[in-house]
């Protein structure tokens, strides 16, 4: 008799990923009846973004009972603690994690086991090629979940093999045209900044760079050929998808949304929509810098201060960490006190 189907769901703890990693879960959910799903990414996001569950000895997972949350751990207590003037920290952060998270995730495999719930598969996004070795060794099939359009990842692909030097040579001319097989001509500029400034050592997101390698290496290892799954649908992206057939790539977008789900930062209602919908269409300059960088106080100013010089209406995104840390520095008045003509400052 075969186990009842257990899907455990890993992501990086990044917002970007943890968001469409959910919706995948659930997702799961609504298409196995009989299926069970973990969801599963470090304890420090964990704790963020469920705070009720955090103390919960079984990681209850809300009104399904199907699906478990339970973190797994990254060798630290808080998480990677952003820093603007060390970033080798960065890096020493991404080697301990993959250390750590390996041997917590196959700890986190074998307590399923004893439990009586076995993995049937892992699914993984895109910074966790170590979670495809864990699989393996544990005997598991696994599903690398792309979360990008599939033109990106036949970028990646790409780039990986056989055009990375041509790359390197016109990093420096961004209007150069990379032809990539099965892809239109893609000027440097418009390229990952992943693949034309982080292939840098010194550069800070360079341990990110090392990990997508390392990412692809590990699904050209995978026998047979791997699987992956990709947030687009067929009809959008079919070329594309077709320029990356050495792997299983199998369309289960659009992985849309629910309106309801957990995250690491709470967003400003909506009352942005509505300053939005006031403006012209395509007059709007977006600015937002993830969940990894941090900004002092004067940058953040010298930003507002040159966005409103423009005379252009922009929304900017400020992480609510930062805002605070921010309002709770000098009193003096700054950009971000002033009244703003032009835009509007978002938390998220």
């Amino acid at each position: 008799m075969s186990p009842q189907p257990h899907f455990l769901v890993l992501t990086f703890p990044l917002q970007g990923h943890i968001a469409p990693a959910l919706r995948l879960a659930r997702r799961l959910l609504a298409a196995a009846p009989d299926a069970l799903v973990t969801f599963s990414t470090t304890e420090a996001a964990h704790r963020r973004m469920f705070p009720a569950e955090a103390g919960a000895p079984d990681g209850g997972g809300g009104d399904d009972c199907r699906l478990e949350l339970l973190p797994f751990s990254d060798g630290t207590e808080a998480g990677y603690v952003r820093s603007s003037t060390d970033p080798a920290a960065f890096t020493d952060y991404m080697a301990s994690f993959q250390a750590a998270g390996a041997r917590s995730v196959g700890e986190l495999v074998d307590a399923f086991a004893e439990r009586g719930r076995p993995v049937t598969r892992v699914v993984y996004t895109m910074l966790l090629p170590w979670a495809a070795d864990v699989a393996r060794d544990k005997g598991l099939p696994s599903a690398l979940y792309w979360i990008q359009p599939a033109a990106v990842l036949a970028v990646y692909y790409h780039y990986f093999h056989g055009h990375a030097a041509v790359v390197a040579d016109h990093r420096h001319d961004p209007s150069f045209l990379v032809r990539f097989p099965g892809l239109p001509p893609q000027a440097v500029r418009d390229l990952p900044s992943f693949l034309t400034e982080s292939t840098d050592p010194s550069d800070f997101f360079h341990s990110v760079y090392t990990t997508v390698r390392d990412l692809f290496d590990t699904l050209d290892r995978e026998t047979p050929r791997a699987t992956v799954l990709v947030n687009t649908c067929q009809e959008l992206e079919e070329g594309a998808l077709a320029a990356v057939g050495a792997y299983d790539a199998l369309p289960i977008g659009p992985v849309l949304p629910s309106g309801d789900e957990a995250g690491l930062f709470k967003q400003d209602g909506v009352k942005y929509m509505e300053w939005l919908d006031a403006k012209p269409a395509d007059s709007v300059v977006y600015v937002a810098f993830g969940s990894l960088a941090r900004m002092e106080r004067e940058q953040l100013d010298e930003l507002l201060l040159g966005l409103e010089e423009t005379g252009r209406p922009y929304l900017c995104v400020v992480r609510k960490d930062i805002k605070a840390e921010l309002a709770d520095g000098e009193a003096s008045e700054t950009e971000m006190d002033a009244p703003l003509k032009n835009g509007m400052v978002v938390e998220w």
